[in-house]
């Protein structure tokens, strides 16, 4: 079955199953169907959440607020348990990614404990949106997207109405505090209760409303759960060793909330925009936020090589990568995020083409070099044709260190427009990093590469800002 069929008939089900829960809703909560009266469409987006990795900041705000509705609260966490474990279902020979996925069913299930007296419940229920739409691997940019659609949480009046004007500043303080709480004292038997809570709930759902979903769509919940339990029931084994990864994240949300905290809110009347993309792309801002990107490191064996040859020409070495490194976020950041996202796309489906570029570069500095080396000799004594012989010997030498430098390197989005040359064992060094992950990126608990942080960026700028601002981007040489 193919998975535009599924989803087609997950989004009958869906239409069906909200006119079913519609009383539920309209019971003391109409503000809640005020806010999702607009249309099916953005209903069916909004009811998706875990699955939808494609919710606009209103859905997600929306989806959080209907974490309060006592029956569509439960539903919601049925359905985000179930996407943790159909993405388990997804069988990876990888390791740490079997991990990452142990870690976010661990994080989904905290979620689903009331929080503070359910008043952050949905503020955890965002943050765990954003990080299973980024990734574990991608921690610092899942937390800090889920920051707007919060603070649209907490100047929505509904919301406020329903917690309480007075309430609104603790929300945060009770979230962080509930992570570090946890992120302190994860115990097993907690998580595997709530997790034996949620299965038998979708086995009372199936048992009460299977008669009036599609067969279909009730063979695959049947199925869910089937996996749910079975998963479950080896689950001790896995979520222990993820623990330890588990509470670092939590304390890395409670961090990240803590200081969110000390920055004012708006007025609860005030409007404050979101920008999507193409729907509403501001056109004043000339240049992105400016963002770090993991550091750069030559190879311990570029290293040894250069220290090999003396203190002086390791000195060199080092000042050749940062010149070329810098050469290269000067390259970046003179093109706009259009730019370099249509360079990344360009390089994906071409690789480097042809090189026409590289190869004119090489013969025109190629040339200058030969052409001076001769005057010199000839000004040394030599006649015009052992001055240039030996010219020809010397550059051909000379190029073989040189590489014909792309800035900002095409894998980056660069075009095939080459300016200067540089010392090829640097090049190569610096172009090694981007398919790798950064030191210090890993010890802040992102473990994206160099260029997926590069990309995420881009598209995260992009949705904020639109394609015309141009890429700011810095590159710096991790500490020695």
């Amino acid at each position: 079955m193919s998975n535009q069929s599924w989803w087609e008939k997950v989004n009958t089900f869906y239409k069906e199953a909200y006119n079913h829960f519609a009383d539920a809703v309209s019971q003391g909560t109409k503000w809640i169907r005020e806010v999702t009266a607009d249309s099916i469409d953005w209903i069916w987006g909004t009811l998706q959440g875990g699955w939808n990795q494609n919710m606009r900041a209103d859905q997600i705000v929306a989806d959080a607020m209907l974490s309060f509705v006592p029956i569509l609260g439960v539903v919601i966490d049925i359905r985000d348990l179930l996407a943790c474990i159909y993405s388990l279902n997804q069988q990876s020979k990888n390791s740490e990614e079997q991990t990452y996925k142990w870690m976010e069913l661990a994080l989904t299930l905290i979620g689903c404990v009331p929080v503070g007296g359910d008043l952050a419940k949905p503020v955890m229920k965002i943050v765990l949106k954003q990080i299973r739409r980024f990734g574990l691997n991608n921690l610092p940019q899942a937390v800090k997207s889920s920051i707007e659609p919060i603070r649209q949480l907490m100047n929505n009046e509904k919301f406020v109405k329903v917690v309480g004007r007075k309430n609104i500043d603790d929300v945060y303080k009770k979230t962080a505090d509930f992570c570090r709480r946890q992120a302190a004292g994860l115990k097993l038997d907690p998580i595997l209760k709530k997790w034996r809570e949620l299965n038998k709930d979708l086995a009372d759902v199936l048992n009460s409303y299977g008669y009036l979903m599609p067969e279909e769509i009730k063979k695959k919940l049947v199925g869910l759960l089937n996996s749910s339990q079975n998963w479950l029931d080896i689950a001790p084994r896995h979520l222990v060793p993820a623990f330890a990864d588990t509470g670092r994240v939590l304390n890395h949300i409670a961090d990240s909330l803590h200081s969110t905290s000390k920055i004012p809110a708006a007025k609860v009347n005030q409007k404050t925009p979101v920008n999507f993309g193409k729907n509403n792309p501001p056109t004043v801002v000339r240049r992105a936020d400016k963002r770090k990107i993991g550091c750069f490191k030559p190879g311990k064996k570029k290293i040894e090589q250069a220290k090999r040859k003396g203190d002086q020409e390791y000195q060199k070495f080092e000042k050749e990568y940062y010149r070329q490194l810098k050469d290269q976020e000067k390259g970046l950041n003179g093109l706009t995020i259009d730019e370099y996202l249509a360079g990344r796309e360009a390089y994906k489906n071409n690789g480097r083409g042809a090189g026409v570029s590289q190869a004119a570069t090489r013969n025109s500095y190629q040339n200058k070099i030969s052409t001076s080396l001769s005057e010199s000799y000839q000004k040394q004594g030599k006649s015009q044709r052992e001055a240039k012989t030996l010219a020809n010997e010397r550059t051909k030498a000379i190029m073989k260190e040189l590489d014909a430098l792309h800035n900002p390197d095409m894998i980056v989005g660069g075009k095939d427009i080459t300016g200067r040359l540089g010392r090829g064992d640097v090049n190569r060094s610096i172009g090694g990093n981007w398919n790798q992950k950064a030191p210090d990126s890993r010890e802040a608990g992102d473990y994206r590469t160099r260029l997926k942080q590069l990309d995420d960026y881009a598209n995260e700028m992009k949705t904020k800002y639109g394609g015309n601002a141009n890429m700011n981007a810095e590159f710096n040489r991790c500490p020695t």
